[in-house]
């Protein structure tokens, strides 16, 4: 029976023009919904332990059906925490084995498939290797004093390991288990004991709307990156297509390319989140008007997301809840280390080694980091400029500066996701060689184009506005890693 499903996957994927792990994928993530609506008629209001059950064989099915015998690899990971955490939990011993655990399982995966063509079972891995070691963080949290914790500390320790059908359920939730959006045990505690919201009796619950909405703008997304795909394909970089274009339409391809590879994650991620929506665990509290806001584990902040124009626009709203635990259990624990842009690099790193080992990932997260600092800089450089903070402010002229904004920053994320997408040396360099090495030319020669602009155009009076407005830059930009 399983090589008659096999065959008829197979089959499927051919004739829809794709593979058969991506098929999987996204099937599964559809199977969400009828599911969603199952666990709202059946399950919902049950006791916590039949939710954690129903939670459980559904993912177990879903985690079989793409990765069949390889789904017994997050119960063992599973396993191992809750040993530890019974163990020892809350204490330092405690947080520093899952944290070894975590990751050494997950880049063992990654060393040992070494297969970056198909989607496997390192993909939901990764986002359990998150859920599992927030776990750990938030229980150590729970032993300091309240008064030392961090809003964001506050929101999420628990004060006692839960139950091992707790922690398998949370693993294989399916609204979340294959590409996240992951969220910590505390909000998957309170769902499943209904005080994350009170019980809704109506039928249809409020959650239909928005999910389905959600699910409605994901298919769109896939949909756009299916079609751009056809013209923007990746596989040009690696035949004859891509070097025969002048070196102008290079820029204008990886444009428009890293654009549509964009739109595949968010595609995914909305879906993910319709189904989240559905089942309730988004639950969000109410605006001041009394609506009900489903945005509790929003991945992607598609307002900000669409009409931003620099780079902290995207790197802020894009694969949102990965970036605040990143945020939040790496970037500020580092604070001993008095350096922001150490804290920064090593987050950096860490991100890149979670996505994978191949080279790829590396030089895109190298990249986002100098380019970053770039921008920083720039924004803090303007207004020290008259005439370019003149020509920055005049009204007519904001339709065309925001254009260039927009095309400059959406290049910028398409020349670094050539790394991230191609994964391999020899491949993405050859790109990268065709453009002469435009981008890392003049993002890593930017110190010096800097010193250079601040000594010739840079007054002394209006230097030290500028520090004033570095400073500024640096507050606001914290404020908003911290939100």
């Amino acid at each position: 029976m399983a090589s008659n499903e096999e065959g008829f996957m197979q089959t499927l994927a051919v004739t829809l023009g794709s593979s058969e792990s991506p098929l999987r994928f996204i099937l599964s993530q559809l199977l969400g919904y009828p599911l969603a609506f199952l666990y709202r008629r059946q399950v919902y209001g049950q006791t916590a332990t039949t939710q954690h059950i129903f939670f459980i064989i559904t993912g177990l099915w879903i985690a079989c059906f793409n990765f069949g015998f390889h789904a017994i690899h997050t119960v063992i990971n599973v396993l191992a925490i809750y040993i530890i955490l019974q163990t020892c939990s809350g204490t330092r011993l405690s947080l520093w084995l899952a944290i070894i655990f975590n990751n050494v399982y997950l880049v063992l995966g990654y060393y040992i498939l070494d297969n970056y063509e198909d989607i496997c079972w390192t993909t939901p891995h990764c986002v359990l290797t998150l859920k599992l070691t927030g776990l750990a963080f938030d229980l150590y949290d729970a032993q300091e004093k309240e008064e030392k914790l961090s809003a964001d500390q506050k929101a999420t320790i628990i004060k006692e390991p839960p139950s091992l059908l707790a922690m398998l359920g949370h693993a294989f939730f399916f609204g979340g288990f294959l590409a996240g959006p992951q969220f910590s045990m505390k909000r998957y505690l309170s769902f499943t004991h209904g005080t994350i919201q009170e019980k809704v009796s109506k039928d249809p619950p409020d959650s239909v709307v928005p999910g389905l909405k959600r699910l409605g703008v994901g298919v769109v997304y896939i949909a756009s990156y299916h079609i751009g795909g056809l013209i923007f394909s990746t596989d040009h970089y690696k035949d004859d297509t891509f070097q025969d274009l002048s070196y102008i339409s290079m820029f204008f391809y990886i444009t428009l390319w890293g654009r549509v590879i964009l739109n595949k994650y968010i595609g995914s991620w909305l879906i993910a989140e319709g189904t989240c929506i559905l089942v309730g665990v988004s639950y969000n509290g109410k605006d001041i008007n009394g609506n009900i806001e489903w945005n509790g584990v929003c991945n992607v902040q598609l307002k900000k997301l669409e009409e931003g124009c620099r780079l902290r626009d995207y790197i802020q709203s894009f694969n949102y809840n990965t970036n605040q635990w990143m945020a939040k259990y790496v970037f500020k624990r580092l604070r001993f280390l008095g350096n922001k842009f150490l804290s920064q690099a090593i987050t950096l790193l860490y991100l890149a080694m979670w996505h994978g080992t191949r080279s790829g990932y590396y030089m895109n997260f190298a990249l986002e980091f100098i380019m970053m600092n770039c921008e920083n800089q720039v924004i803090a450089l303007t207004p020290r400029i008259p005439v370019l903070n003149k020509l920055n402010n005049l009204p007519i002229l904001q339709p065309v500066l925001y254009i260039l904004k927009k095309l400059v920053t959406t290049f910028c994320m398409g020349y670094a996701l050539l790394g991230f997408v191609l994964l391999n040396f020899n491949d993405y360099m050859k790109v990268y060689s065709q453009l002469y090495f435009a981008g890392h030319v003049f993002f890593l020669g930017w110190p010096l184009l800097h010193f250079i602009v601040t000594s010739l155009f840079v007054s002394r009076k209006s230097s030290s506005n500028g520090h004033l407005s570095e400073k500024q830059s640096s507050l606001v930009e914290g404020k908003a890693k911290e939100e």
